[in-house]
């Protein structure tokens, strides 16, 4: 073999037998690790770990680091207040598993000088994966609900108090309530920063000010009758269900029942026997007495010129008011119900004085420049009849009285506003028909005349 060939042989095999070394060697780079040199997971380097190694560092590290992290939230309105939210009670941590795919990809693709060249430029440009974070929803609401409990703070309404003379108010108090909704959203936005947070507030008017009792500056309306001739049950029951009234303030607006405020009329609530109309009749029964009562408040309400929802005559004209002034109460199905249309409150106030029932009613006296009164007209007298029944098993000429009558009477009601001492307003306010009722007497049969003859 000549020499120049010899030499160029010896070239080719040394070539080969590099480029046989450079292949395993690129290879090995290549194909021998996980991780290549220069991948790192935040400041972990992946090159000497197997991927479940990687993870296992990487999480025990994060999970320390998790352990010792919170969010501190604080209030303005309470200096001493402190709460701590754990990051770990966030149901906080990290995608462990797509920052190691991700780091586990790096250089695998490619043809195989441009993938040795990527990774040789790691050691120059290394790369860094940052872990994204997580966190249940549903922890954060459990958080922002039990700070809420905590710190809610109860509006409370002014207080009125009546020695019988005077008003005494005391200022209402504002309430303050967490604005949930966005302490959620300082949470969320604070979790990557960690820092300190302030509780946001809404503010909670209470319902009743101060202000709005200074309005009640005097009487509105003054009415009472008299239970002079009751016996005790009846007057126990008057009595009883005035007091329900005492010290009732109704604001603009609210509805007030009859049936409502004094509840059941029965033993358990101290109501008596005490006769009572059924059926136009005064029948034994309990809670006989509260329609004296009601027709009282009626007749005061009226005066006070509130507005009357619901109201029923007797089918018995009471003694101690005007026909037409009266207001029954049975039940739950015949009730007395007014709504205060003023915009001001007004204040309910009974008394007992002797044998009177007092209903007084206050409110803003400087708003009205009128009185009202009330006046009663009978449109028609319906006299009653006397009916007699034969009955033979009574002694002829006998008269018992069966039934006792009434007359009737058709009533027309009238409220009329007056100022300087003019009516300058008459509106109908009702139209009651108390029903006559016969007087029913049973008779014997009459006496047979007697015949004699002188004979």
């Amino acid at each position: 073999m000549k020499k120049g060939t010899k030499f160029i042989l010896i070239i080719i095999l040394m070539m080969a037998l590099f480029s046989g070394f450079s292949y395993f060697y690129i290879a090995d780079k290549l194909n021998n690790k996980d991780f290549y040199d220069g991948i790192f997971i935040e400041d972990i380097e992946l090159a000497n770990y197997t991927k479940d190694q990687a993870k296992l560092i990487i999480r025990e590290k994060k999970q320390k680091e998790i352990s010792s992290k919170e969010i501190k939230v604080y209030t303005e309105r309470d200096p001493d207040f402190e709460f701590i939210i754990p990051l770990k009670d966030l149901g906080y941590d990290y995608n462990y598993d797509k920052a190691i795919e991700e780091a586990l990809s790096i250089g695998k693709e490619g043809n195989f000088i441009d993938r040795y060249r990527f990774i040789k430029n790691l050691e120059n440009e290394p790369i860094k994966i940052g872990l994204t974070y997580y966190y249940d929803p549903n922890s954060i609401d459990y958080f922002v609900d039990l700070i809420s409990e905590i710190l809610y703070e109860e509006p409370k309404d002014a207080l009125l108090k009546f020695d019988g003379t005077n008003f005494e108010i005391t200022e209402e108090t504002i309430g303050y309530e967490v604005d949930k909704e966005y302490l959620r959203t300082i949470i969320e936005n604070n979790i990557p920063n960690l820092e300190d947070i302030y509780v946001p507030y809404i503010e909670i008017k209470p319902n009743v000010s101060k202000e709005l009792y200074m309005r009640i500056n005097g009487l509105l309306a003054h009415f009472s009758t008299s239970f002079e001739t009751s016996e005790n049950g009846r007057i126990n029951n008057v009595v009883l269900s005035a007091n329900s009234f005492k010290g009732m303030i109704v604001l603009p607006g609210e509805v007030v029942s009859y049936n409502n405020t004094t509840g059941p009329r029965s033993p358990q609530n101290g109501y008596k026997d005490a006769p009572v109309i059924i059926n136009g009749e005064l029948t034994p029964g309990i809670g006989g007495g509260v329609c004296q009562t009601s027709t009282t408040l009626y007749n005061a309400l009226l005066l006070a010129d509130l507005e009357i929802l619901e109201r029923h005559p007797h089918s018995i004209p009471p003694a101690y008011v005007p026909k037409g002034t009266d207001a029954a109460v049975a039940g739950t199905y015949y009730d007395l119900v007014f709504r205060n249309n003023y915009d001001f409150p007004i204040y309910i106030d009974t008394k007992i004085i002797g044998k009177t029932v007092h209903f007084y009613i206050y409110g803003d006296v400087k708003s009205r420049d009128y009185e009202i009164k009330i006046a009663t007209e009978i449109l028609e007298s319906k006299p009653y009849n006397v009916v007699e029944k034969v009955n033979n098993d009574l002694e002829p000429g006998a008269r018992n009285l069966i039934q006792e009558g009434r007359n009737g009477y058709k009533v027309a009601t009238y409220k009329q506003k007056i100022v300087n001492g003019k009516i300058v307003e008459s509106i109908k306010i009702s139209s009651d028909y108390y029903k006559e009722k016969d007087y029913i007497y049973e008779v014997g049969p009459e006496k047979d005349d007697d015949i004699s003859s002188d004979i």
